[in-house]
């Protein structure tokens, strides 16, 4: 009588966890082998839609304009547009206000009110305030990396993500806005903080995150807490990125992790529904 209930009581444990088990191996067969990846290139201001890469770019009127790039791979595509703005940190309200950005040889640039145009000032940089990327893309993405082209004395950066009001291709209404107030780069932003380490070389930099969206900007170090001082700010130019259309996939040790975790619990519980159970005991 006593092992009849055991088994009864475990039975239900047991059935549980087989399918605890079965949907992990299932959900891990289901997530797709690997992402499908966009490379953005902006070296250049003008593509074509040619084989070998199959990106095409529009602008009206070229340097400071707001160019609309669309990269298409094995028949999936996704639109980028780009703006440029800048921190004035001058004061507390730590207002945002429009900027120019241009193409260069090593990449896309930012000029703002508060600098001239003469290198390194039109650059990404955070000297006198900081300035920003805002990348908003036809769906979300996650940014994988970014390719710096060039640097003037360092190039830490800051990445995050967030959420924009309105349609993926409307531009943020934050000039002239604290960054903290209501409708502020601040409240559309993720409170993740991604950082691509600098230096002086230039190249690819991985940038490992969860993050999964539509709204990405990519800023000069910020905070930066020497920022004003010309000898430790950061000055770079973004050659190019690449994101991927769904969120990264958790490693293959992860899912091992999963799996195995669930068949050292299922194996306990066996353990010790196998002991004898008195029915009196049962009853308490």
């Amino acid at each position: 009588m006593a092992n009849f209930l055991s088994g009864r009581l475990a039975q239900p444990l047991r059935s549980g966890l087989r399918g605890a088990f079965g949907l992990s191996l299932a959900l891990a067969a289901a997530v797709p082998a690997h992402a499908t990846s966009f490379s953005f290139d902006f070296v250049n201001q003008s593509y074509t839609n040619s084989a070998t890469n199959k990106q095409t770019f529009n602008a009206t009127g070229g340097t400071g304009s707001t160019p609309l790039f669309t990269r298409t791979v094995s028949g999936q595509s996704v639109q980028l547009q780009m703006s440029a703005y800048f921190i004035d940190t001058s004061t507390a309200q730590n207002k945002t206000y429009n900027a120019q950005l241009n193409f260069y040889s090593g990449g896309i640039g930012i000029t703002d009110a508060n600098e001239s145009s003469t290198s390194p000032n039109h650059a990404i940089d955070n000297n006198n305030g900081v300035d920003f990327l805002v990348l908003q893309f036809s769906k979300a993405v996650n940014l994988s990396s970014i390719n710096i082209g060039w640097i003037y004395n360092d190039s830490d950066a800051t990445i995050r993500y967030g959420n924009a009001p309105g349609a993926w291709n409307v531009l943020p209404a934050i000039n002239n806005v604290a960054y903290g107030a209501a409708g502020g780069l601040g409240s559309m932003l993720n409170p993740s903080v991604i950082a691509a380490n600098g230096g002086t070389a230039t190249g690819s930099r991985a940038t490992p995150n969860g993050g999964f969206s539509d709204f990405w900007i990519i800023s000069a170090a910020n905070p930066n807490p020497i920022e004003g001082s010309r000898s430790k700010a950061d000055y770079f130019k973004v050659a190019s990125i690449v994101v991927s259309d769904f969120p990264p996939l958790p490693e293959p040790g992860t899912w091992m992790t999963m799996i195995f975790g669930f068949g050292a619990i299922a194996a306990m519980m066996r353990r010790r529904h196998a002991r004898p159970v008195s029915a009196d005991g049962l009853a308490a």
